[in-house]
């Protein structure tokens, strides 16, 4: 099975890390406390090895291997951790954009 981390200088679990960071620092310049949970960057990651592996051919994995791999899968894992908020009441706090992958910014 194909694997982003085999294929690229990448290493999903860390740019999990750092998106779910971006967020908890956005929110808490905001005055708002969020204790992520301790699985969510390990499930960022797998859901970014499972997309890569199952769609390896296709534009997406083509796009994580070229240049700008690194700031492609920052965006996709902006948008799939904003759905991790879908319907709830952090929803309305999120940052402008950023389910549609741009950074949080203050």
């Amino acid at each position: 099975m194909k694997s982003i981390y085999d294929d690229t200088p990448i290493i999903p679990e860390v740019v999990a890390d750092r998106i779910i960071g971006e967020l908890a620092l956005y929110w808490d310049r905001k005055g708002i406390h969020w204790e992520p949970p301790v699985e969510l960057s390990d499930n960022l990651a797998a859901k970014a090895e499972r997309v890569y592996a199952h769609r390896f051919d296709s534009r997406w994995s083509r796009n994580i291997r070229g240049a700008n791999g690194l700031e492609y899968l920052c965006m996709f894992m902006r948008h799939w951790l904003s759905a991790e908020f879908y319907r709830t009441p952090l929803q309305s706090q999120l940052p402008p954009e950023f389910c549609i992958g741009r950074p949080a910014t203050t």
